[in-house]
C-alpha cells in the first residue's frame, strides 16, 4: 500500500505530508497530527513474509528501539 500527501490515517488523526524514502523492507513517511501540531515519521513494512511469531518479535524490537531513541512511537 502506498500513501500520497494528503491521505489520512486512523480516522483522520494523522495526515501524510510526504514520502521520505523507500528501502528494502518498506516505505517511510512524514505525517502530521493536526490536533496537537505533532509531526512523526512512520515506517511501513512491505514485502516481508513473517509468521505470527516473527511479526511479534519484530514489533517488540521496533518498539524497544523507538523508545530508546525517540521516547514514543505510533504503530498503525
Amino acid at each position: 500500500m502506498a500513501w500520497v500527501a494528503g491521505d489520512r490515517l486512523q480516522g483522520g488523526k494523522y495526515t501524510i505530508e510526504k514520502e521520505l524514502g523507500r528501502g528494502r523492507f518498506g516505505v517511510t513517511y512524514k505525517d502530521l497530527n493536526p490536533q496537537i501540531s505533532d509531526r512523526t515519521n512512520r515506517a511501513i513494512l512491505t514485502g516481508m513474509k513473517l509468521d505470527p511469531k516473527q511479526r511479534s518479535q519484530l514489533y517488540l524490537r521496533v518498539i524497544t528501539a523507538a523508545n530508546l531513541y525517540a521516547g514514543h512511537l505510533s504503530c498503525t
